[in-house]
């Protein structure tokens, strides 16, 4: 019996990123998801609970997962656009995006919105990714800062990065 999210084009949702069980869960998602062409993550998820035992669900350092997986058809053939709001700049979404830009083969653009406590470093680390060998030629990586920084610095990525310590 196949998935039944074999058609799903669109799939927007609200959903940590920064855990193994969680990324685990995602990268089954997408492969069940073969056609999906839009994948929007509201990553702003306030989780009641807290596993200890949550990275210990992989063999190997969880910033290697994605490193690991092949390319799921979605991404090589399918997925145009992804917006991440709420971005952290954790390792499992550091790791996420990466693997998005190495494999998207006809992605168009990646949006990532910070929020708006991001430190220095989170910030810099996901824009160095803007320099990593792209698979589609089209591909174009908006980084935008959080809602509040927003209305101080208009929008402006690079004027609110100087900010930030």
């Amino acid at each position: 019996m196949g998935s039944i999210f074999k058609h799903l084009v669109t799939f927007c949702f609200n959903f940590e990123l920064n855990s193994s069980r969680n990324t685990i869960a995602l990268s089954f998602a997408l492969k069940s998801c073969p056609h999906l062409m839009n994948l929007q993550i509201n990553n702003q998820v306030k989780l009641d609970y807290y596993d200890q035992n949550d990275n210990d669900t992989l063999p190997y350092p969880g910033g290697l997962f994605w490193l690991k997986r092949d390319p799921c058809r979605c991404v090589s053939s399918n997925l145009k656009s992804v917006c991440i709001k709420g971005y952290k700049g954790g390792e499992f979404e550091f790791e996420f995006v990466k693997y998005l830009i190495l494999n998207g083969g006809v992605m168009d653009n990646i949006t990532i919105w910070f929020l708006d406590d991001c430190s220095w470093d989170e910030v810099v680390a996901t824009g160095c990714l803007r320099s990593y060998p792209k698979l589609s030629p089209k591909l174009s990586i908006n980084l935008k800062p959080g809602i509040e920084n927003i209305q101080k610095y208009g929008g402006r990525f690079d004027e609110w990065v100087r900010t930030l310590k």
